[in-house]
């Protein structure tokens, strides 16, 4: 009987001690809670300004080398033979280096009423045909013209050539270049028609 007390008593102070290490560890302040841990912010890397963009650089044109073909050989440009066409009869006073040449005019006869005969003011000489030159060949060409009111050569015609239309071209050219001092009547300019030249094609004999 004894022991059954014993063992009660036991019991109860070991159920005594384990409510009262119960109670100590309730009544334990808690720790606070840890503070979560801060997230790292990295510093945001500093973005570089855009490069500009290139300009396009400027393509030099290659020098062009001059192509040469085997066997052929390059001809050099020869100056034209120089030649003139050489007018006869009387001498011109417009033009004291060229040679003369024989002019026809047919003038009105001189009244109260007229104020001035036509003049020639410009003379061009013709230039040679490189055909006849080359073949040398030398002629002249008798032409017809009318003076107008402007001074200007119109109506030009051939009346005769030797040879026939080698010379013809070349002396109406330059008939057509000619000016003159229109004549006047009563002060006012008028045709002057039926004018006749002599153009002498002839090429320069080595002295």
């Amino acid at each position: 009987m004894t022991r059954y007390l014993s063992a009660t008593v036991l019991a109860v102070l070991a159920t005594l001690a384990c409510l009262y290490f119960m109670t100590r560890l309730i009544n334990q302040p808690k720790a606070p809670p840890a503070a979560p841990p801060l997230a790292r912010v990295e510093p945001a890397a500093a973005v570089p300004p855009p490069k500009p963009p290139k300009q396009p650089e400027e393509t030099k044109p290659q020098p062009r080398t001059a192509m040469t073909m085997p066997g052929v050989e390059s001809l050099a440009p020869t100056a034209p033979t120089a030649v003139t066409a050489v007018m006869k009869g009387q001498p011109s006073a417009i033009n004291p280096t060229v040679g003369p040449m024989t002019l026809k005019m047919e003038q009105p006869p001189f009244t109260a009423g007229n104020d001035g005969v036509a003049t020639p003011l410009v003379r061009m000489d013709p230039r040679y045909p490189a055909d006849a030159a080359r073949d040398g060949k030398e002629g002249w060409v008798k032409l017809r013209f009318t003076i107008n009111t402007a001074g200007l050569v119109d109506d030009i015609q051939v009346i005769d050539a030797s040879p026939k239309r080698i010379f013809n071209r070349a002396a109406i050219d330059a008939l057509r270049k000619w000016r003159y001092q229109p004549q006047m009547r009563d002060g006012k300019p008028e045709d002057l028609h039926n004018q006749e030249v002599v153009l002498d094609f002839k090429l320069n004999q080595p002295a």
